[in-house]
């Protein structure tokens, strides 16, 4: 006969409350999209970047800084307009 054990489901509930803690976390951290100006990067394009998987966004980083190096100037990078300024550019 199966009985409850309550002692794993208080430590169950307990994992999930933390996973959810940190998640809200994570996404507070991250903020709402559009990141950027969506003439810049489009609103769909943001969202499969924010889905990415790192190693994904760090070759997508690789390829895209000396692109932008052309465009953009120190000034730009050091106080961009838009709430990224955790990305390292």
């Amino acid at each position: 006969m199966l009985k409850l054990d309550l002692t794993a489901t208080r430590a169950v509930f307990s994992d999930l409350n933390s996973l959810i803690a940190q998640i809200n976390r994570l996404r507070q951290a991250a903020g709402l999209l559009p990141l950027l100006p969506t003439d810049i990067v489009s609103t769909p394009i943001q969202a499969y970047l924010r889905s990415c998987e790192d190693g994904v966004w760090l070759e997508l980083q690789d390829l895209i800084i000396p692109l932008s190096a052309d465009r953009l100037t120190r000034t730009d990078l050091a106080d961009p307009p838009y709430p990224c300024k955790h990305l390292k550019l």
